[in-house]
């Protein structure tokens, strides 16, 4: 079965660097990538000129990549920051393609606030897509906060820790879970994914206490 994969992080956390470098191979044919930032793939797909993508080819872009995933056998790919809004969005997918995909994550973690504006500065000074309008505190906040609660659902989760910005080319996987479950974790861990790792244990021993306990949030 084709993988739905979820590139998550906070604003500037590194996602589109992350796929590029990492998962994304350049292959029309083998996935698909959806960019709500850089509206790459509808300007791959249907405009060389950014300017005649609007908001709603940009949904028709979306829908039509995740179809052409599942009619040719292909991966498809999000960048997405988890925050409140976008959970019923999120839920959607998971409901509509459960059986059609299997669903799969990589979070991309940064452990101060301060460093994400740094690099969402430098970014634009280089020419790099604009954070304008986006909260990055909003982002840092919710993120991992989101993320955990999805673990359950995700065949396979991986944690990485882009604190440093050591550009993906050699870093290794922090974290791995399937289905919630710790399958790996780094001989060499940072103190940020044990951070992390520790908040994610904690939700799991709290959300087994409220299944024992019939208890529902």
């Amino acid at each position: 079965m084709n993988k739905f994969i979820f590139i998550v992080g906070a604003v500037a956390a590194g996602k589109t660097t992350f796929m590029e470098k990492k998962l994304y191979n350049g292959n029309k044919n083998q996935n698909n990538f959806f960019d709500h930032d850089q509206a790459k793939l509808m300007v791959q797909l249907y405009a060389q000129d950014k300017s005649k993508v609007n908001d709603l080819n940009l949904a028709n872009a979306l829908k039509n990549a995740i179809n052409d995933c599942l009619e040719n056998g292909k991966d498809f790919m999000m960048q997405i920051h988890f925050t409140n809004e976008q959970l019923s969005q999120i839920n959607t997918y998971f409901h509509q393609y459960k059986n059609k995909f299997e669903f799969e994550a990589h979070y991309i973690g940064v452990s101060e606030l301060d460093i994400l504006r740094d690099r969402a500065n430098k970014r634009e000074l280089l020419g790099g897509h604009s954070s304008e309008g986006k909260s990055i505190e909003k982002s840092f906040n919710q993120s991992f906060k989101n993320f955990i609660d999805y673990l359950p659902k995700f065949e396979k989760a991986t944690i990485w820790d882009n604190t440093k910005e050591f550009g993906f080319t050699n870093m290794e996987e922090q974290l791995i879970f399937e289905y919630g479950k710790l399958i790996f974790q780094n001989k060499n861990i940072t103190d940020y994914s044990t951070k992390l790792l520790n908040i994610a244990l904690g939700k799991e021993e709290e959300q087994n206490v409220q299944k024992k306990s019939g208890f529902r949030r």
